[in-house]
């Protein structure tokens, strides 16, 4: 059997599929290209519990001292909740109506029965998890002279006490410092918490569509 060189026409098509299957392979590879950007591949860190609970303690450890101390704990809820009461204050008046309160974009999850994604996510989770609180009672707790308005001041003390209330959580020790050991446990819990919820919310709305619910 005698062997045949390839003709010109096949060698020619050898080489352009070659060339192209390399230009893709360094299109891939290069800065830019069609594979994994920098951006997709930061976010996908940023999923990792121990990853954003680094960046978080970066950011609130303002002394760099290695230890996270109440007041610089607070500091950044009091901010976002000044920016957030001067969002809701519609009519600029410094103190916030129940109507304003109230008038917010809907929740994406009105659809479900919160009752039962509760009991889904305490059932998985093996503990009991508080009830989510109605706006209208958050409201009136703000609410400390019961004038029927929040004021601005009102509005921050009420994050500020939940900023606390939510250092106690985190300050497993109650030593009155965050470490990084401590934060980085309680992003891997509420990570933990908030995926088992997203199934439970996922299961109900399948189960509603093949009921048809």
């Amino acid at each position: 059997m005698s062997y045949q060189l390839p003709s010109a026409k096949k060698l020619t098509s050898s080489i352009i599929v070659l060339s192209a299957g390399m230009a893709v392979t360094a299109a891939l590879a290069a800065p830019g290209g069609f594979g994994p950007r920098k951006g997709h591949e930061r976010g996908h860190k940023m999923k990792n519990p121990e990853v954003r609970a680094e960046k978080m303690f970066e950011r609130l450890d303002a002394d760099g001292s290695g230890v996270i101390t109440i007041d610089e704990f607070i500091a950044r809820p009091g901010d976002r909740a000044e920016r957030h009461f001067e969002r809701l204050d519609t009519n600029e008046d410094s103190s916030l109506a129940l109507e304003e309160f109230l008038d917010r974009p809907p929740r994406p999850d009105t659809d479900i029965d919160r009752e039962a994604v509760r009991a889904c996510v305490e059932e998985a989770l093996g503990e009991e998890m508080p009830a989510r609180p109605e706006p209208e009672a958050v409201f009136a707790d703000m609410d400390a002279n019961g004038d029927g308005a929040v004021s601005q001041d009102e509005f921050l003390s009420a994050a500020e006490a939940r900023a606390s209330d939510r250092f106690a959580t985190v300050d497993s020790d109650a030593d009155g410092g965050v470490t990084l050991e401590e934060l980085r446990a309680s992003v891997e819990t509420g990570s933990s918490r908030r995926e088992t919820r997203r199934q439970c919310v996922a299961e109900q709305r399948a189960a509603d569509e093949l009921t048809g619910g």
